[in-house]
C-alpha cells in the first residue's frame, strides 16, 4: 500500500502585459526577461508591445509580440492625434494578443500615444469583464505633460463611468525627487509581486477572491476608480492614500497578516512554491480611494501656475522695424 499523499497541482495562471506607447514599450521591454519562464509560485508572463512608431521599439523585439499601427508615425504628444485609428483597431489588437487571467496595461499618462490608446484598451477589456490593472506614469515637468497627465487620469474615471466596472491604477509621477529609473524599478517589483498574487498557486486564495478584491464598490454599490499601493513587510505603511477599500495579502505561516487599518474585506493567501526570496512578508495589495483625485488637483495647480507664467512673459524684443527693407527670401542688406 502506498502511504504517500498525492501532491495537489494547481492551475498556473497567466498575466498579459500590454505596453502602450513609448514609455509602456520601454518598461515592458525590461519585463520581457520574465516572459516564458515557468517559475514555481509565479504566474506565466506574456508581453505585448503596441505603438504608432517604430522609433521606440527595441532592436531585438519579437515581431510576434508587436502590434504596430500601420501608416502612423507617432502622436507628437497629442492624445487625440490618432484616436479614430485606436478605436478602429482595439478589437483586432485583442484578437491577436488575447487577454489572460490578469491584464496589466503599462502606459505614460503624459505622452501622446499610450495615454490616448490605453483608455480604449481598458474600456474594451472592462466591457468583457476581464481583470485589469493599469500602470500609469505621469509627468508635470511641462504644461503639456501636466495637461495630458490630468486628462489621462480623468479618462480612467471615464472608463469606470462608461463600463460600470471598477478599475485599479498604480500611478507614479516623474519628478526631480523620483527618477525615471526609480519608477521603473518600482514597476518591475510591482509586476513581480502581482505575479505571485495571480499565480493560481496560493493556498486559501482562489480566483473568486481576486475577482472580488479587484472590484470594490461604494457603499451604494457603484463601481470605483481605486489606486493600488504595495506594502511589503510590517513597517512603512503608506500615508495620504485615503480610505482602504479592498485588501489582498500574501504571507507565510510565520508572519502576521494583519493590516494596521480596519478594512471592510481582506483576502489572505499563502504562497507555497516560491523558490527564491522576492520580498519581505507579508505583502499587502492595497486598493484605496484617496490618490487619484489629489493627483488631479496637484496637476491642475501646476497647470494654472505654468499658464500664469506663460501669460506673464514679456513680448519678444523687436528686431525688424519699418525702415528695414526685407527681400523676397527674407534677406536684409543694411
Amino acid at each position: 500500500m502506498n502511504d504517500q499523499v498525492a501532491q495537489i497541482t494547481r492551475k498556473k495562471n497567466t498575466i498579459r502585459i500590454y505596453g502602450a506607447g513609448g514609455t509602456g514599450v520601454a518598461i515592458t521591454a525590461a519585463l520581457d526577461q520574465y516572459a516564458g519562464k515557468q517559475a514555481p509560485g509565479f504566474a506565466n508572463i506574456l508581453t505585448t508591445f503596441i505603438d504608432t512608431s517604430d522609433s521606440d521599439l527595441p532592436s531585438n523585439i519579437d515581431p510576434a509580440k508587436l502590434y504596430l499601427f500601420p501608416e502612423l508615425d507617432g502622436s507628437g504628444q497629442e492624445r487625440a492625434e490618432n484616436h479614430p485609428e485606436y478605436q478602429a483597431r482595439i478589437k483586432e489588437i485583442l484578437q491577436k494578443h488575447r487577454p489572460s487571467d490578469l491584464n496589466i496595461i503599462i502606459t505614460s499618462a503624459s505622452g501622446g500615444t499610450g495615454s490616448g490608446l490605453a483608455p480604449e484598451l481598458i474600456a474594451e477589456l472592462l466591457q468583457k469583464d476581464h481583470n485589469v490593472i493599469v500602470v500609469a506614469v505621469g509627468d508635470a515637468a511641462t504644461r503639456k505633460f501636466a495637461r495630458n497627465s490630468r486628462a489621462t487620469l480623468k479618462s480612467f474615471m471615464g472608463n469606470v463611468a462608461v463600463t460600470k466596472h471598477s478599475l485599479a491604477v498604480f500611478y507614479a509621477e516623474n519628478s526631480r525627487l523620483v527618477s525615471e529609473a526609480k519608477i521603473n524599478e518600482k514597476i518591475e517589483q510591482l509586476v513581480t509581486v502581482l505575479s505571485i498574487l495571480y499565480s493560481g498557486e496560493n493556498r486559501r486564495m482562489d480566483s473568486k477572491d481576486l475577482y472580488k478584491w479587484l472590484r470594490p464598490t461604494t457603499v451604494d454599490g457603484a463601481p470605483m476608480l481605486t489606486a493600488l499601493s504595495i506594502v511589503e513587510g510590517s513597517t512603512d505603511y503608506p500615508t495620504n492614500i485615503g480610505q482602504v477599500v479592498s485588501l489582498a495579502t500574501l504571507t507565510n505561516d510565520r508572519e502576521n497578516a494583519a493590516y494596521p487599518e480596519m478594512v471592510d474585506i481582506q483576502f489572505t493567501g499563502f504562497p507555497d512554491n516560491i523558490d527564491r526570496e522576492v520580498s519581505e512578508w507579508p505583502i499587502h495589495f492595497v486598493l484605496s480611494d484617496g490618490v487619484i483625485a489629489p493627483a488631479i488637483d496637484r496637476l491642475t495647480k501646476t497647470i494654472d501656475e505654468l499658464e500664469e507664467n506663460r501669460q506673464a512673459r514679456l513680448a519678444p524684443a523687436k528686431i525688424l522695424d519699418s525702415s528695414d527693407v526685407v527681400g523676397s527670401s527674407g534677406i536684409v542688406f543694411d
